[in-house]
């Protein structure tokens, strides 16, 4: 099962540098507004995106147990999922709303295990004291800072 998890967590990987691709594609090029509203159009059901989410979702209930994305232990997979989502929804792309991993529970659930994880939760607890306020933190850190109560 060694390889085969190994196999699975590359897989996952890929999947998630071309779902950060993808999004970075839609609408580049154009003003905000339209980029926004192509996003907005490619992270809705029936778009481009929300299908490379269904089918990252799929994956991870196939594979992973307990919060994790493949296996049953924390490890890249689940830490790159819970990075990459979160800068999915957080801000960092124009017109992508907050709640665009909502309608995927697999990804929700690793998304809340790796952020209440104690070491992701002391880190983000040392980063908000370290910038004075939760609120000093970029939209992103937000997002992720916020997983451990999903």
């Amino acid at each position: 099962a060694g390889l085969l998890d190994a196999q699975r967590v590359d897989e996952l990987m890929d999947a998630l540098e071309d779902l950060g691709a993808t999004i970075t594609s839609i609408g580049q090029g154009l003003p905000k507004e339209e980029q926004e509203i192509a996003r907005l159009a490619a992270v809705s059901e029936g778009g481009t995106v929300y299908g490379l989410l269904a089918r990252i979702d799929a994956f991870i209930e196939a594979h992973g147990t307990g919060g994790y994305a493949v296996g049953a232990e924390m490890n890249i997979a689940s830490i790159l999922v819970f990075t990459c989502l979160g800068r999915l929804v957080g801000g960092v792309y124009y017109g992508v709303p907050p709640t665009t991993c909502d309608p995927f529970p697999h990804i929700q659930a690793v998304r809340k295990a790796v952020g209440g994880n104690p070491a992701v939760v002391a880190w983000y607890d040392a980063r908000v004291e370290q910038q004075k306020s939760l609120k000093a933190l970029s939209p992103a850190e937000q997002i992720l800072f916020g997983c451990r109560d999903m």
